[in-house]
């Protein structure tokens, strides 16, 4: 029997990516203000992460469960989630701006193009920004970067925007979280 994440269980998913998000993101912050900026990126990029992991699980709030190679395509997927978090940002942020209805937009057929090309590359920096490789090319080491602010604060700036329109997704879907739950409330708000 193929092991599958219960539709039941999505919701506390959605919880616990959301903090995990919001403490990454402090993390993130607190390393950026000490200088550490390698550091605040890698907290930066998982929190970015952590709310496309919840992305993922919205694209599934339908199913009655995700299979497990859905689970190891795409939530154990770095490029993927990051991707499923920019995909946030379309109508979210038109709706925050308030430049139009959500329905308006939908039926106005408006797509986001993403810059994937952008997105690699601040993945790839993930690993380039810490971690020393041989490049066959070039024939010699590439040595970790040395300056990553701008990086870093480039991806502090994603995640905490991805959390912002994350918020707003769940608030149009009408999926509330909460810190505790209530006595016979079925969902949390969380804030």
């Amino acid at each position: 029997m193929p092991w599958k994440i219960p539709k039941k269980h999505y919701h506390r998913g959605l919880v616990l990516c959301w903090r995990n998000a919001r403490r990454l993101l402090k993390l993130s912050d607190e390393a950026f203000e000490k200088d550490c900026f390698h550091a605040a990126y890698l907290l930066g990029f998982a929190s970015w992460e952590e709310i496309g992991k919840a992305a993922v699980l919205l694209n599934h709030w339908d199913d009655d469960s995700i299979k497990y190679e859905e689970y190891r395509d795409e939530i154990k997927n770095h490029e993927i989630k990051i991707t499923e978090a920019e995909k946030l940002e379309t109508f979210n942020l038109l709706e925050i701006l308030r430049v139009a209805p959500r329905k308006a937009l939908i039926d106005s057929g408006l797509e986001r193009i993403l810059d994937t090309d952008s997105l690699r590359r601040l993945l790839t920096l993930r690993l380039d920004s810490i971690y020393v490789d041989y490049n066959f090319k070039e024939k010699c080491w590439d040595i970790p970067l040395n300056d990553m602010k701008k990086p870093a604060l480039d991806v502090i700036i994603k995640a905490a925007y991805a959390r912002a329109h994350l918020h707003n997704e769940l608030k149009y879907r009408g999926i509330r979280l909460r810190k505790k739950r209530k006595e016979g409330e079925e969902h949390t708000i969380v804030k």
